[in-house]
């Protein structure tokens, strides 16, 4: 697009410091503009030397910057609004003082038909004694032109002047467009930008089974949406005078609602606005009968819940490799044809309206032509486990070439002995044991590298596997 900047006095003296943030006048005393580091930009006039062939500047003048519009990052996403809060842990004067701990919300739009996703978050202020509270560098996910909510605990330190003046600076980052900068300010002692938004809605998201990652969550009322702390703690800032309908959203879940959530003025901040989400039902009985080349997938619908089913999708790997999407069928069965012999591994997942199951229990074959009159092509050998990483539970996938004892045994990173899963006598053939991530004493395992082990017709082999908690 075009900028047009008019000076009504231009200096054109390279006295002042041009090295400190913000800079006053020197060598950054030309017409242009530049990041918030002063290092980046565009500049008509630099260390007092004007381009060749250019104009020469004098009071009054203007100059108009074009170039061609970055037309993906102004239609992907833009900062909207800022809030600065002090209802919570400030003295709610509505004023920034120093000292006090205030909360900042800032509001991101996509305006786009499609979600946005895993959108890099950074937050950074001119005056380095001005710290912020934990919060998650990655905004997971914004739903179609909607509001994403980003708040962050900010504490002003003592001993700051009244009119000082603090430059804060956001950058959004993605794999899809380049960094996207937003500048604003607040002046010490001065009002807070209250804009709209001036009420806060506090609760927290829970579920009734599963360790879900919570931050991948969002509570919303109509467009406005704020995302869910790892310890599913939420805020939502909201005007005053209103009675709202909040939503929870979270991977795997049905949604939460509440009613008749109210803010006014007598009640500006509104606590223990909790939900309790109920996972959707997940796919069950997967199994496979091979016909020459095509493998015969059958499993049983979800039959409990208030949710219809859409559909499933079904997803395979190859040789342990990554597992893909091949197919979503509307029933509980599905074809594949096999391009090449090897071992394949299968799960199933429940499509919702509200969202999608988690995935079903796996199935695996091995395939293979083998030797004619060869009634057993299979290999005594660990098949690798998923998922991996996984919390707090894995499939362990095997295969036995012959009946025999089978012993399938956890261990730490210090070679003790963690769980015994299997210590018993099985024929031929695939096979799967889960793993809940408890130890023998139905202990909880910490998160860390573990090894298991299978020890069967001879074969002693081990492989490793990743909680993350």
């Amino acid at each position: 697009g075009k900028i047009k900047i008019q000076y009504h006095t231009f200096n054109d003296v390279g006295e002042g410091d041009s090295t400190n943030y913000p800079p006053w006048s020197g060598n950054y005393s030309s017409i242009g503009i530049s990041d918030h580091t002063g290092t980046d930009g565009i500049q008509y006039l630099f260390d007092q030397v004007y381009a060749p062939s250019s104009q020469a500047l004098f009071d009054g003048s203007a100059i108009l910057i074009s170039g061609e519009p970055n037309e993906e990052l102004s239609y992907l996403l833009s900062v909207d609004e800022v809030l600065f809060s002090d209802y919570e842990t400030g003295n709610m004067d509505g004023l920034m003082n120093s000292p006090e701990s205030v909360y900042l919300c800032i509001n991101v739009t996509n305006t786009t038909p499609d979600v946005l996703e895993n959108i890099g978050f950074e937050l950074n202020c001119s005056n380095d004694n001005v710290s912020f509270g934990d919060y998650n560098e990655l905004i997971p996910r914004i739903p179609p032109q909607s509001i994403f909510q980003k708040w962050i605990p900010v504490t002003i330190p003592a001993g700051l002047t009244a009119t000082e003046h603090l430059s804060f600076h956001v950058v959004l980052s993605s794999e899809n467009f380049d960094n996207y900068i937003y500048g604003f300010s607040q002046t010490i002692d001065a009002p807070l930008a209250q804009i709209s938004y001036s009420g806060i809605v506090n609760g927290n998201v829970s579920v009734e089974s599963g360790t879900p990652d919570f931050s991948q969550g969002i509570v919303r009322s109509e467009n406005t949406n704020s995302q869910v702390q790892e310890d599913g703690e939420y805020k939502l800032f909201l005007p005053l005078g209103n009675a709202y309908q909040l939503r929870a959203e979270l991977a795997h879940y049905a949604p939460g609602l509440l009613s008749d959530v109210a803010l006014g003025s007598a009640n500006p901040v509104l606590n223990d606005n909790d939900f309790l989400l109920e996972p959707l039902p997940v796919p069950t009985g997967l199994l496979g009968f091979l016909n020459d080349s095509t493998l015969n997938l059958m499993w049983i619908a979800p039959t409990v819940g208030n949710y219809p089913v859409q559909g499933y999708n079904i997803y395979r790997s190859l040789n342990e490799g990554e597992f893909e999407l091949i197919a979503s069928p509307t029933g509980t069965g599905y074809q594949d044809v096999l391009p090449v012999n090897g071992l394949y591994t299968y799960y199933v997942e429940a499509v919702y309206n509200e969202g999608i199951s988690y995935p079903s229990d796996i199935f695996v074959i091995n395939v293979t032509t083998g030797n004619e009159g060869d009634e057993n092509p299979l290999v005594t050998k660990l098949n690798g486990n998923y998922p991996n990483p996984f919390n707090p539970t894995t499939n362990i996938l095997y295969s036995l070439a012959e009946q025999g004892k089978v012993n399938i045994s956890i261990y730490n990173i210090r070679g003790q002995l963690v769980r015994t899963l299997l210590n018993d006598t099985q024929s031929a053939g695939q096979y799967s044991i889960q793993w809940n991530g408890k130890d023998d004493d139905n202990h909880d395992c910490a998160t860390g590298l573990y090894m298991y082990r299978l020890q069967a017709n001879g074969v002693d082999t081990i492989r490793k596997a990743l909680m993350l908690k």
